[in-house]
């Protein structure tokens, strides 16, 4: 099982998402605020695609537990699987296309 597998979520309906949270984790970023620079940019490729961010991100509140036993409300995004690979294959098509025009990339069309 790869590192997203064990990650992954499941909504009441069957479908898959991802927290933020856990992908940053998986991704190894020490503190989500740098993450969360991520998040942005990927919001803004989605705004630039004209894709609709509410079908690729949903912003929530999740709780986690302290040491304490109680717990608390972080801010985190959930994550949808379906849309959000088209918009990363749509966002990979531009970079190919705008490096490759740029000739940094010794491919052909």
């Amino acid at each position: 099982m790869n590192i997203f597998d064990s990650i992954k979520r499941f909504d009441p309906d069957g479908s898959e998402f991802w927290s933020s949270r856990d992908l940053a984790k998986a991704l190894e970023y020490t503190d989500y605020r740098n993450f969360e620079e991520v998040m942005t940019k990927a919001r803004i490729a989605c705004n630039n695609s004209r894709q609709a961010e509410i079908d690729h991100f949903v912003d929530v509140n999740e709780m986690v537990p302290l040491g304490s036993g109680a717990e608390r409300q972080i801010k985190s995004v959930f994550l949808l699987l379906k849309n959000l690979v088209t918009l990363c294959l749509r966002i990979c098509q531009r970079l190919y296309r705008a490096l490759n025009s740029l000739k940094l990339l010794n491919v052909k069309s």
